[in-house]
């Protein structure tokens, strides 16, 4: 699997989730799933565990630490319930 196709696989499941959570809440309005649920789901099955779809390469691995950043900076607002934009 090429470094473009193991990226482009996980930037689908990430833009596919929120629409799959989306249709889940709403096929059961008392089950609320989160879209980060959604994303790991997705992401162990297209990972070499199960489909063995993407791989981790270096691409990859490059973008997992700013991402963590900003997720890890999303949360720490969520929990100190700032607004967005109040760093």
């Amino acid at each position: 699997m090429t470094d473009t196709t193991s990226f482009l696989l996980v930037l689908l499941a990430a833009a596919v989730a929120p629409f799959v959570a989306a249709g889940a809440n709403r096929l059961h309005p008392q089950l609320i799933v989160p879209i980060v649920v959604v994303e790991l789901m997705l992401g162990a099955i297209i990972g070499p565990d199960i489909l063995g779809a993407a791989e981790m390469n270096e691409v990859l691995s490059f973008l997992v630490v700013p991402v963590c950043a900003i997720l890890g900076l999303e949360a720490v607002r969520k929990v100190l319930r700032r607004p967005a934009g109040d760093e």
